[in-house]
Protein backbone atom coordinates (compact mmCIF):
# COMPACT_ATOMS: atom_id res chain seq x y z
CA UNK A 1 0.00 0.00 0.00
CA UNK A 2 3.09 2.64 0.98
CA UNK A 3 4.18 1.84 -2.80
CA UNK A 4 1.58 3.27 -4.41
CA UNK A 5 0.91 6.06 -2.23
CA UNK A 6 4.58 7.06 -3.31
CA UNK A 7 4.37 6.04 -6.84
CA UNK A 8 1.15 8.39 -6.73
CA UNK A 9 2.86 11.08 -5.01
CA UNK A 10 5.70 10.83 -7.49
CA UNK A 11 3.24 10.91 -10.76
CA UNK A 12 1.89 13.78 -9.19
CA UNK A 13 4.57 16.02 -8.54
CA UNK A 14 5.95 15.13 -12.23
CA UNK A 15 2.70 16.19 -13.95
CA UNK A 16 2.72 19.96 -11.41
CA UNK A 17 6.61 20.04 -12.40
CA UNK A 18 5.41 19.75 -15.84
CA UNK A 19 3.58 22.79 -15.83
CA UNK A 20 5.49 25.08 -13.87
CA UNK A 21 6.57 27.97 -16.31
CA UNK A 22 3.97 27.60 -18.96
CA UNK A 23 1.84 30.04 -20.11
CA UNK A 24 -0.63 30.68 -22.72
CA UNK A 25 -0.95 34.27 -24.31
CA UNK A 26 -3.53 35.94 -26.42
CA UNK A 27 -3.14 38.83 -29.13
CA UNK A 28 -6.19 40.21 -30.63
CA UNK A 29 -7.41 43.23 -33.01
CA UNK A 30 -9.26 43.94 -35.96
CA UNK A 31 -9.35 46.21 -38.73
CA UNK A 32 -12.40 47.45 -41.46
CA UNK A 33 -12.45 43.63 -43.27
CA UNK A 34 -10.24 41.31 -40.95
CA UNK A 35 -9.68 39.76 -37.59
CA UNK A 36 -6.90 38.41 -36.03
CA UNK A 37 -5.88 36.31 -33.07
CA UNK A 38 -2.46 34.93 -32.57
CA UNK A 39 -2.43 32.38 -29.24
CA UNK A 40 1.25 31.44 -28.11
CA UNK A 41 1.71 28.81 -25.15
CA UNK A 42 5.14 29.14 -23.74
CA UNK A 43 7.33 27.55 -21.76
CA UNK A 44 9.49 29.26 -20.44
CA UNK A 45 11.68 26.79 -18.73
CA UNK A 46 12.47 25.62 -22.26
CA UNK A 47 12.48 28.91 -24.45
CA UNK A 48 9.95 26.84 -26.21
CA UNK A 49 6.64 27.71 -27.80
CA UNK A 50 3.69 26.88 -30.03
CA UNK A 51 1.67 28.99 -31.70
CA UNK A 52 -1.56 29.52 -33.71
CA UNK A 53 -3.00 32.26 -35.79
CA UNK A 54 -6.49 32.63 -36.71
CA UNK A 55 -7.57 35.12 -39.32
CA UNK A 56 -10.95 36.18 -39.83
CA UNK A 57 -12.67 38.43 -42.83
CA UNK A 58 -15.29 40.91 -41.26
CA UNK A 59 -16.01 42.66 -44.44
CA UNK A 60 -19.18 43.42 -46.14
CA UNK A 61 -17.28 41.98 -49.45
CA UNK A 62 -17.95 38.58 -50.03
CA UNK A 63 -14.21 36.71 -48.51
CA UNK A 64 -11.86 36.57 -50.98
CA UNK A 65 -10.25 32.95 -52.04
CA UNK A 66 -6.80 33.68 -51.17
CA UNK A 67 -4.78 36.41 -48.98
CA UNK A 68 -0.75 37.04 -47.90
CA UNK A 69 -0.53 38.19 -44.80
CA UNK A 70 2.46 39.08 -42.54
CA UNK A 71 2.77 38.90 -38.91
CA UNK A 72 5.94 40.63 -37.43
CA UNK A 73 7.19 40.81 -33.82
CA UNK A 74 10.65 40.97 -31.81
CA UNK A 75 10.66 37.26 -31.81
CA UNK A 76 10.27 36.47 -35.49
CA UNK A 77 8.18 36.65 -38.61
CA UNK A 78 5.15 35.04 -40.28
CA UNK A 79 4.11 35.18 -43.26
CA UNK A 80 2.24 33.20 -46.34
CA UNK A 81 0.07 32.74 -48.94
CA UNK A 82 -3.11 31.10 -47.67
CA UNK A 83 -6.33 29.98 -49.30
CA UNK A 84 -9.37 31.11 -47.15
CA UNK A 85 -12.01 28.31 -46.44
CA UNK A 86 -14.83 30.42 -45.90
CA UNK A 87 -14.32 33.32 -44.11
CA UNK A 88 -11.57 31.93 -41.80
CA UNK A 89 -7.93 30.78 -42.18
CA UNK A 90 -6.52 28.98 -39.02
CA UNK A 91 -2.88 28.07 -39.23
CA UNK A 92 -0.13 26.78 -36.80
CA UNK A 93 1.91 29.75 -36.27
CA UNK A 94 5.38 28.26 -34.97
CA UNK A 95 6.88 25.89 -33.13
CA UNK A 96 10.12 26.38 -31.93
CA UNK A 97 12.88 25.26 -28.77
CA UNK A 98 15.60 26.87 -27.65
CA UNK A 99 14.53 30.10 -29.29
CA UNK A 100 13.08 33.76 -28.30
CA UNK A 101 9.63 33.65 -27.15
CA UNK A 102 6.36 35.59 -26.93
CA UNK A 103 5.94 37.69 -23.88
CA UNK A 104 2.86 39.23 -22.06
CA UNK A 105 3.94 42.99 -23.42
CA UNK A 106 4.64 42.40 -27.07
CA UNK A 107 3.04 43.43 -30.21
CA UNK A 108 2.61 42.38 -33.32
CA UNK A 109 2.60 43.74 -36.30
CA UNK A 110 -0.16 42.46 -39.00
CA UNK A 111 -0.83 43.46 -42.62
CA UNK A 112 -3.25 41.65 -44.66
CA UNK A 113 -3.08 41.69 -48.57
CA UNK A 114 -6.01 40.90 -51.04
CA UNK A 115 -7.37 41.49 -54.04
CA UNK A 116 -5.47 44.55 -54.68
CA UNK A 117 -6.40 45.75 -50.63
CA UNK A 118 -4.19 46.00 -47.85
CA UNK A 119 -4.85 46.63 -44.29
CA UNK A 120 -2.21 47.26 -41.67
CA UNK A 121 -3.00 47.23 -37.59
CA UNK A 122 -1.26 45.64 -34.37
CA UNK A 123 -2.18 42.78 -32.04
CA UNK A 124 -2.24 43.61 -28.56
CA UNK A 125 -2.46 41.23 -25.41
CA UNK A 126 -6.30 40.63 -25.28
CA UNK A 127 -6.19 39.13 -21.36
Amino acid sequence: MKIKVVLFAAIALCILTACDGQETFHFENESDNWKVEYAADVETSRDAEDSTIKIKYTGEDEAPNQVYYSIQSGTGDMSGDASMKGEVLETAGSKCSGCAVTKEDDEFEVTIEWEDKSEHFTLKNAD
